[in-house]
């Protein structure tokens, strides 16, 4: 197994100011939602985007870009996306709670 690596901004590139803070997590099972923000944890309906689960995660850099990695899980593969945070996601620029 490989030693996994930083996720840097891919807005930035490999920049020392590509670091990134998650600001949120939004699962989707089915049309179930999940998402954990700084505020908590918000259950919603919604509609099924992929045929398995889709995992995205939220990500701010410290110049300021958003992005989001999504997995999506669809018959034992895994599918890794970065793509850009979807419009009702982008008011979500605060760190999720740490210790």
């Amino acid at each position: 197994m490989k030693d996994a690596g930083y996720i840097r901004c891919p807005h930035c590139g490999k920049d020392e100011d590509a670091m990134v803070h998650p600001t949120a997590v939004r699962i989707n099972r089915g049309g179930e939602i999940t998402l954990v923000d700084s505020n908590g944890t918000h259950m919603q309906a919604g509609t099924t985007t992929h045929r398995g689960v889709s995992i995205e995660n939220l990500f701010v850099c410290e110049q300021g870009h958003q992005f989001v990695m999504q997995m999506v899980f669809h018959k034992g593969s895994v599918y890794v996306e970065y793509k850009d945070v979807p419009d009702e996601l982008t008011k979500i620029r605060e760190t999720i709670w740490r210790d």
